[in-house]
């Protein structure tokens, strides 16, 4: 019987653009609906990620990229994707679990 490929893993590039749309989604529900402060810390929490990715180039594509810096590292490029990713669905959770307290925001 033939063996079957592992899924692909989406790259760290795509996994960053991805929190950075839930990092934006999130803080515009909270600038509309909450006391700035709280959503202060997430523009902070947002502003982090950003040097973050900008200094281990996540957000680029190509030779700069960290995808391209651990293409030979491929456990670690693969739990850097899975944290990502858990971000990612961290900042959504948040978002759905506000977004019914206000629904016409």
């Amino acid at each position: 019987m033939a063996e079957i490929p592992p899924l692909p893993v989406l790259s760290i590039q795509a996994h960053y653009v991805r929190c950075e749309y839930r990092f934006e989604k999130l803080s515009q529900l909270l600038d509309r609906v909450l006391p700035n402060n709280y959503n202060d810390m997430v523009v902070d929490e947002m502003g982090r990620f950003r040097v973050w990715a900008t200094h281990a180039g996540a957000h680029q594509t190509g030779e700069d990229s960290l995808d391209y810096r651990l293409r030979e590292a491929l456990h670690i490029h693969k739990r850097v994707a899975e944290l990502l990713e858990e971000l990612s669905e961290g900042l959504e959770d948040g978002r759905l679990s506000i977004a019914p307290i206000f629904p016409k925001h």
